[in-house]
């Protein structure tokens, strides 16, 4: 099993404050694993928490939209019935919404 999408960046948050915390050994084990790569990790990180950021929001607006169309379908018998009711001939005052 792999790595879910959920969990890139708390990796990646710990991954980061270990190569923080050990730059100099990994650099003196690894010339590329420098400050270097250490900002571009960074970077990268901070782009993925944005995106996911992004996505949620997109989730939210989703969801939100989909609750709209459930109320509005829950509404939509009342409201023919109240249409019914208003065009009905026997109604003696009309009614001020519909005027």
């Amino acid at each position: 099993m792999g790595i879910q999408k959920e969990e890139y960046v708390p990796i990646a948050d710990a991954l980061l404050r270990s190569l923080t915390r050990d730059i100099d050994i990994f650099e003196s084990s690894n010339h590329l694993f420098n400050s270097a790569y250490l900002t571009a990790m960074q970077n990268k990180t901070d782009q993925v928490r944005a995106k996911e950021t992004g996505d949620a929001l997109l989730v939210q607006q989703k969801q939100a939209t989909q609750d709209l169309y459930v109320l509005g379908n829950e509404l939509n018998k009342p409201m023919k019935l109240l249409d019914l009711a208003v065009k009905k001939p026997t109604l003696r005052q009309p009614c001020p919404v519909m005027s």
